[in-house]
């Protein structure tokens, strides 16, 4: 696992050429941590699909889509079965 630096979020995007993903800026946020189950997330796998961009407040209920404070970084059972499928009961 690579090492976090906390000082990522501060790159200039104007300047930098390489300019972090939204997923790897969400990971330097939570420090590596899923916000819904609290386990760790593997910064090595973060684009093979394994984790979600999750709404806080959902879009439909007024919800910023691309607000970095309204998005969370999960795993993607987390994101799936303990979010959408508890809403959908």
């Amino acid at each position: 696992m690579k090492v976090i630096k906390k000082d990522i979020l501060k790159v200039n995007l104007r300047e930098s050429a390489n300019t972090p993903t939204l997923k790897e800026k969400l990971f330097y946020r939570q420090e590596g941590i899923c916000l819904l189950y609290q386990g760790n997330i593997n910064f090595d796998k973060l684009h093979e699909n394994m984790y979600h961009i999750h709404h806080i407040n959902p879009i439909a209920k007024g919800g910023s889509n691309f607000t970095l404070s309204n998005l969370s970084l999960t795993h993607i059972w987390c994101h799936t079965e303990h979010v959408h499928k508890i809403k959908n009961k």
